[in-house]
C-alpha cells in the first residue's frame, strides 16, 4: 500500500509544482497598480490551498504509521476542511470585489 501511496504523491507533487507554476505566472502578468493590491489576496488563496493539499497525505502516513489515532487523524481532516475552504473562499472573495476584469490579462 506504501508503492501506492508513492506513486500517487509522485504523481500528486508533479502537477502540485506546475498548477503552482502556472499560478506564479498569471501572477506576475498583473502589473496594474490597482491589480497589485489584489495579488495579496490571491497569493493568500493559493499558498493556504496549496500548503493543506500536502497535510492531507502526511495524515494518511501519520495515522498508518500508528503515530496517530482514528480520531485525531478526523479531527485534524476536519480542521484541514474547514481552513482550506474557509480562509481560500475569503481570500478568493476579496480577490474578486477589489479587482476589475479589465485589469487582468489572461493570454
Amino acid at each position: 500500500k506504501f508503492m501506492w501511496f508513492g506513486m500517487g504523491f509522485t504523481l500528486f507533487m508533479y502537477t502540485w509544482y506546475h498548477i503552482l507554476f502556472l499560478v506564479k505566472m498569471r501572477l506576475d502578468q498583473m502589473t496594474t497598480k490597482s491589480v497589485k493590491k489584489v495579488r495579496f489576496y490571491l497569493k493568500i488563496a493559493c499558498t493556504t490551498y496549496f500548503a493543506i493539499w500536502i497535510g492531507y497525505p502526511t495524515l494518511w502516513v501519520l495515522y498508518e504509521a500508528g503515530v496517530i489515532d482514528p480520531v485525531t487523524s478526523h479531527l485534524m481532516h476536519v480542521l484541514f476542511d474547514v481552513i482550506a475552504k474557509s480562509v481560500y473562499g475569503f481570500a478568493l472573495l476579496f480577490f474578486v470585489v477589489g479587482g476589475e476584469k479589465h485589469d487582468f490579462v489572461f493570454l
